[in-house]
């Protein structure tokens, strides 16, 4: 036994790197097995069990606090067997040694609680394969779980069995459990350790300091417990952790937890010791709150599903010195304090400039570290345009910068991890009114803004009636929260932003603003852009001539700008804008229909060709309303009676390039370049000779999806290896499905219906009767809910099968197939979702044997590794 008292630092807590430990018997050496031992006031440390020949040399890597006297311990080990109950008992010697110990350099409490924290890191890290192996299997257990749990409600006779394996499964749980408690402590551990070097170089005063020490003190035992938890090898870590460690985590994470407030009274004490800093440092923690988010953390969050493609794109934003007024008005507003003014709504016509204005506003709020969410709506796009995705994403935003508002949101997901999928109505009071009344004691250091973009095209009139009426609210919701609304005045907007009720609701008609001189300044930058320097065509009255007969509308600029660059002849093109008949005077709508008009009219070709532009444009406007496609996706869908050829489709969607584009972030999908050609598109008084009956290119839509479903479902379509293993675990699903499931598929999968719905319903469904029959009625169909399972679009069969039981509802088998489909997806939802080859493995077995799946697709898949016995004739009825 031997002590070693250790000289303390005069200034703060030290601690000595003991390194490693050597032990030389002076008398010959122990015929047994022995260990060596710090104690340490009240805890020890232990060295791995010796053999008789090993060399005693002990690699402790310990930190040892200067401050107190340690004992070291060396004993032999004997081990005696008592009875034949096989008790055991040690055995204890004590030896006469010397001893040499290795120090490194001493380090402060706040390093020797970092270095424990990355050690004890890499230690969890060092057992994430197999832990990850094992929770593969559990995640494949959970499916059979889910499906088994389905069975005992169809089948009451199975819920004994059923809670014996349940029994079984979670005790097999217990080990992935305690790693998941060691990895929570973890994060907790990353997310409060920077906290003490935000101001330790300015904190003098002793009562904080001892807060600071006693908070560090309990970081590095928790570290050690981790270190001790996870350092084992492989085979003794799970001999070990048999029974979980949530007692011991979760003891350790609750002292931290009780400590917080003292930590809070830390910060507050360091905040007003430097006064002259305070505002640096504030906007500092409130700028990286993303940068102290745990892992776990950042899971949870994403529980919410945000939207992130709809965030605002900076290169979007208004051209320096244009907008400044307006833009200043704005700027004025946001940081206005107080309970006035609290929702600031710009509203004008297509193509005035809202989106631009609102990233200008997004990229101000932004750069002034106010920025607390944004939402780009866009009709194109099915996630831009739900009404569903704006509340989620913003609160994903909102929590990511604010923590209080982060910690309400955390227990609302762990209470309701399925919020981001349920109604607009549930959303607000679960994600915003609820959480923000938990937040009435604690206020960012400045009003933060968020942004919402183009609400005149989210979902429909009734949509955006409830989210305008919402968003007048959220933004009464909190003295330190404001909200900014772009859109067109429709009719349902100014109802709910009109409303005297709402005095707090500043309002901007774009239309009283005067752009003259902005639109000027884009125009001269547009063309000098495309022209050479020393054109004539340059001079400033050509450029004023040009931006007069805009109406004030800058994507008439942008529209000429795009269709002069795509011309080779530029000067001439140019030449032929100016001199042609466009005016300002009827309006700017008039002026854009004219533009579009001369634009189409310029595509040259056969009557022929004729037909095939409108049709193209036809399916583009069509497949814009729900979601747009590339290239070979609109020419799969075109109708075969057209004999045209992908690069005829590809030749006219070249001559379209001022008024649509290729959008690469979306696979390459064809999208028009703003809403208004849309809006053209769709209106046959202002598009004329262009204009496509709208119910007539549905029907034929729906006819080229069900042709292309019928001609390419197929069973295993995506050639998985294996039928056990979910699908998030699947390498590369989203690259197989794009293999293997062309866009044309994957869009008639998911929108055939639709486009039933939106035709001449009667009409439709007697030409699509015998091709709806082929897929529903068939084993097919459930090569199309594989399809959907795959893609992740599973919930749509849902919707999409019950409008089918109604329309064809007197179509002989067609109802009938469609009620029985509709019931199986939803009794099996959770388990062909999660796991997609249960579909066939599994759900399909469990059908009840009078069900119209079971008695017509069964037999097709005969080839099942087990036969179910007992279950239920009927659906349950509901």
């Amino acid at each position: 036994m031997s002590q070693i008292q250790n000289n303390p630092s005069a200034e703060e807590a030290c601690f000595l790197h003991l390194k490693e430990i050597m032990v030389d018997f002076k008398v010959p050496h122990p015929n047994s097995k022995f260990s060596v031992k710090i104690v340490e006031a009240d805890k020890s440390y232990e060295s791995p069990v010796f053999g008789k020949e090993d060399e005693v040399k002990w690699e402790s890597d310990l930190y040892i606090a200067s401050s107190v006297a340690i004992e070291l311990v060396v004993q032999e080990v004997h081990i005696a067997k008592l009875d034949i109950k096989k008790r055991y008992a040690s055995v204890k010697k004590s030896f006469t040694v010397t001893v040499d110990f290795t120090f490194a350099d001493s380090q402060s409490l706040q390093n020797v609680a970092r270095l424990l924290g990355e050690k004890a890191n890499s230690a969890l890290a060092s057992k994430a394969d197999m832990l990850g192996t094992m929770g593969k299997v559990l995640d494949h257990g959970e499916v059979v779980m889910k499906l088994a749990e389905v069975v005992a409600e169809l089948n009451p006779f199975a819920k004994v069995a059923v809670g014996a394996v349940k029994i079984a499964f979670e005790k097999c749980k217990k080990i992935s459990k305690g790693h998941e408690d060691a990895l929570a402590l973890m994060d907790e551990l990353v997310s409060l350790l920077p906290l003490p070097g935000l101001v330790q170089d300015k904190v003098k005063t002793p009562e904080v300091k001892m807060i600071m020490e006693s908070f560090l003190s309990l970081v590095k035992e928790a570290d050690e417990a981790l270190i001790k938890y996870a350092s084992p090898s492989k085979t003794r870590f799970l001999k070990k952790n048999l029974t979980s460690k949530q007692d011991a985590f979760t003891k350790l994470k609750s002292r931290l937890n009780a400590m917080k407030p003292n930590m809070n009274l830390y910060l507050d004490a360091s905040i007003q010791a430097v006064v002259v800093h305070i505002e640096e440092v504030a906007e500092a923690v409130l700028r990286n709150q993303e940068l102290i988010l745990s892992n776990q953390e950042h899971v949870l969050l994403k529980e919410l599903q945000p939207v992130i493609s709809a965030y605002y794109d900076p290169k979007h934003s208004c051209l320096s010195g244009t907008r400044v007024d307006l833009l200043q008005e704005i700027g004025d507003w946001s940081t206005t304090q107080g309970q006035t003014s609290k929702l600031f709504w710009m509203h004008g016509i297509a193509g005035s400039g809202k989106s631009t204005i609102a990233s200008s506003v997004a990229s101000m709020s932004y750069a002034n570290k106010c920025l607390a969410g944004c939402f780009f709506f866009k009709r194109d796009i099915p996630e831009h345009r739900n009404p569903q995705s704006l509340f989620p994403s913003l609160t994903y935003s909102l929590a990511i910068l604010f923590k209080p508002f982060r910690d309400a949101i955390f227990q609302v997901l762990q209470t309701d991890p399925a919020i981001a999928g349920k109604a607009v109505s549930l959303q607000f009071e679960a994600l915003f009114r609820g959480p923000i009344s938990k937040c009435s004691q604690s206020s960012p250091l400045k009003p933060i803004i968020m942004v919402i973009d183009a609400l005149d095209e989210c979902g429909d009139a009734q949509d955006r009636s409830m989210i305008a009426s919402y968003l007048t609210q959220l933004a009464n919701l909190a003295p330190w929260l404001k909200v900014f609304v772009s859109s067109r005045p429709y009719h349902e907007l100014q109802d709910s932003f009109n409303m005297t009720s709402h005095p707090w609701v500043h309002k901007l008609d774009l239309n009283n603003v005067d752009a003259r001189q902005d639109i000027y300044t884009f125009t001269e930058l547009q063309i000098k852009a495309i022209l050479e320097p020393d054109s004539k065509w340059l001079q400033e009255e050509n450029v004023r001539a040009l931006s007069d007969r805009a109406a004030g509308l800058f994507i008439w600029i942008s529209t000429v700008a795009r269709f002069i660059a795509d011309e080779y002849e530029k000067e001439t093109a140019l030449q032929e804008i100016l001199l042609g008949t466009f005016s300002a005077a009827d309006g700017p709508e008039v002026a854009l229909d004219e533009l579009y008009s001369f634009v189409l009219r310029g595509i040259k070709g056969s009557g022929r060709n004729q037909k095939l532009l409108n049709t193209v444009l036809g399916v583009i406007v069509s497949t814009a309303r729900n979601r747009p496609l590339p290239v070979s996706g609109i020419f799969d869908l075109l109708p075969s009676v057209l004999f045209s050829s992908q690069p005829a489709v590809q030749a006219i969607l070249k001559d379209l390039q001022s008024v649509l584009y290729k959008d690469s972030a979306l696979d390459g999908a064809i999208r028009v370049c703003h809403p208004s050609f849309l809006d053209f598109m769709t209106n046959k008084s202002r598009s004329g000779p262009f204009w496509t009956n709208p119910t007539q290119v549905d029907s034929e839509m729906a006819t080229r999806c069900l042709q292309i479903m019928h001609s390419q479902l197929k069973f295993n379509i995506c050639k998985l290896e294996s039928s056990h293993v979910p699908n998030k675990d699947i390498t590369d699903l989203q690259h197989k499905v794009s293999q293997h499931i062309p866009q044309s598929l994957q869009y008639s999968c998911r929108y055939w219906m639709d486009h039933i719905s939106y035709s001449e319903v009667a009409v439709t469904v007697h030409q699509v009767h015998d091709l709806v029959q082929n897929i529903l009625c068939q084993p097919k169909a459930l090569f199309w809910l594989e399809a959907l399972s795959l893609m992740g679009e599973l919930k749509s069969s849902i919707d999409i099968l019950d409008k089918a039981s109604l329309v064809f509802k007197d179509s002989s088998g067609i109802g009938e197939a469609s009620t029985d489909l509709y019931r199986f997806v939803s009794a099996f939802y959770e388990a062909i979702a999660t796991s997609t080859p249960h579909l066939y493995v599994s759900a399909l077995s469990w059908a009840p044997s009078d069900s119209y799946v079971a008695k017509v697709f069964y037999a097709s898949f005969s080839n099942q590794s087990f036969f179910v016995s007992g279950k239920p004739k009927t659906w349950r009825s509901n």
